[in-house]
C-alpha cells in the first residue's frame, strides 16, 4: 500500500518496489536470503560481553562483507 501511495507522488518509487519484489522473488526461488546472511555475520545476539561498534566492524571486515 505504501509503495502505491509513494508511486503516485514519486513515479520512480515503482522501481524501488520492483527491486524489493525482485529480491524477495530471488530469495524464494534460490532458498537464500542475503539480508539474513549479512545479519548472521554480526556479533549481536551471541551472548558473552557487550558488543561495540568496533567489534561489529571488525567482524564485517573479516567476513569480506564490506567494500572499504
Amino acid at each position: 500500500m505504501t509503495s502505491i501511495l509513494a508511486s503516485l507522488r514519486f513515479p520512480r518509487a515503482r522501481f524501488l518496489a520492483g527491486g524489493v519484489g525482485a529480491g524477495l522473488t530471488t530469495a524464494a526461488v534460490t532458498d537464500t536470503c542475503a539480508m539474513g546472511a549479512a545479519l548472521s555475520r554480526l556479533p549481536y545476539n551471541r551472548g558473552g560481553r557487550a558488543v561495540t561498534l568496533r567489534d561489529a566492524v571488525q567482524v564485517l571486515r573479516a567476513s569480506g562483507s564490506t567494500t572499504s
